[in-house]
Order: C-alpha cells, then structure tokens, then sequence
C-alpha cells in the first residue's frame, strides 16, 4: 500500500508575485539547511506553447468537474488540459506561478509554492460556465509519497506564513 503526504496551499490574489518570492526565498534556505538542492526558485507567467509545456511537468492542472462544461465548447484550449467533454471535466492550466522546486538526495524534484489560474472558464460566445474553486486566490496543491519528515518542516513553514490551506499526513494516520 502506498502512502503520501498531501498539502494545499493559498494565499488572496492581491499577494504580490515579489511577496510570494521572497517568502519562498526563505523557504529555500532552510530547504538547503536540511539537505535540500539543488534548488529552484521559479516566478513566470505561462502563456506559450513552450511555458504551458514546461508547467506541465510540475503540475497537472487544477481539476475541474462540471455539469456545464458537458458538450461546452470552451473559448481559449490553451488554458486547459484533458478536457472531456462528455465526462464534464478538464484540468486547467496555471497563468502564473511563484514556485520552489526542491531536490531530494534521490534526484527527486518536489514543487511548493503558489499557482494562479484563471478565474473561470467561458464559452465561445464569452459567456462564463464555471467559476473556478479557488478564484481570487492563488492556490498550490501537490503531495509526496515519503515519510522524510524535511518536506514536513517545509510545509510547516507555510502554515506559520498562514498559507496551508490543508494537510494530510497518511504516514502518521493510526
């Protein structure tokens, strides 16, 4: 059986990307202090072909199941992923990020940070379908499957920043 631990973090839209940066610039350190790198701090926006490509690889996208977005025709198929129009879901894509990927001693990169997606989705004739879940906010959600108690203190940095929005540690569950 495998275990992970899952994390969701946020923060209102009206945080600026440098705030965000600079919070996780202090994340990284201790990140390096506990034997993480190397590391990387990213803060871009994603609107070619070439950024969705590479946002992909640290991200799948924020899910979205709809009743309206069965047989949608969705207006912009550049801001999602996976769209299945008879099922009523799609995965949308992050606009901007603000995000530190670590490294673990194994290779292994592990993303936190904070996402910024659209605020909804909208047909051909502009017409709003689905507002998203998290609009008005950033948002992050990501999981590891390891009980390396290093990606435990750098969650617990977000929450004392007031960022977690949500954890669940099945490595401690009884």
């Amino acid at each position: 059986m495998a275990l992970s631990y899952y994390y969701a973090f946020g923060a209102p839209k009206s945080t600026s990307p440098a705030v965000l940066e600079s919070f996780l610039k202090d994340v990284e350190k201790k990140a390096k202090e506990v034997g993480f790198g190397p590391n990387i701090i990213i803060n871009a926006s994603f609107s070619t072909k070439e950024e969705r490509k590479f946002v992909r690889r640290i991200t799948s996208g924020l899910l979205v199941v709809d009743e309206r977005l069965k047989g949608a025709t969705l207006l912009d198929d550049s801001r999602i992923w996976d769209y299945d129009r008879e099922r009523g879901e799609c995965r949308v894509i992050p606009e901007k990020g603000v995000i530190l990927i670590t490294t673990g001693r194994d290779g292994c990169e592990v993303p936190f940070g904070f996402f910024w997606y659209p605020d909804s989705l909208i047909d051909l004739n502009g017409k709003e379908l689905v507002m998203m879940p998290h609009r008005g906010r950033w948002h992050f959600r990501d999981f590891v499957d390891s009980p390396d108690e290093r990606y435990r203190a750098i969650v617990k940095m977000f929450e004392r920043e007031g960022y977690l929005e949500s954890e669940k540690d099945e490595y401690t569950q009884k």
